[in-house]
């Protein structure tokens, strides 16, 4: 399995990414949705379906913020460069 470290990146895999979708659905209530990372007009829709609302939350904001933070490093070392 390769190494997918933020340093190794040159070039951003999410590139033209503006957000995150997670979608869920409640078996027990019976409700449905998707929860959204920031306001977005090319999101990437996150596969898993979460058990719960706030659950589907949480994984759009981490997976946004792991993007986030891999275009900050990419764009250090292109600076670097």
């Amino acid at each position: 399995m390769a190494d997918t470290s933020i340093e190794e990146y040159e070039q951003d895999p999410d590139a033209g990414i503006t957000g995150v979708i997670a979608p869920w659905k409640d078996k027990a209530s019976n409700k449905s949705g998707e929860e959204l990372a920031d306001t977005s007009t090319a999101p990437k829709r996150l596969t898993h379906v979460y058990a719960t609302k706030s659950s589907a939350k949480h994984a759009a904001k981490l997976e946004w913020a792991n993007i986030q933070e891999r275009r900050d490093v990419i764009a250090e070392n292109a600076a670097d460069n």
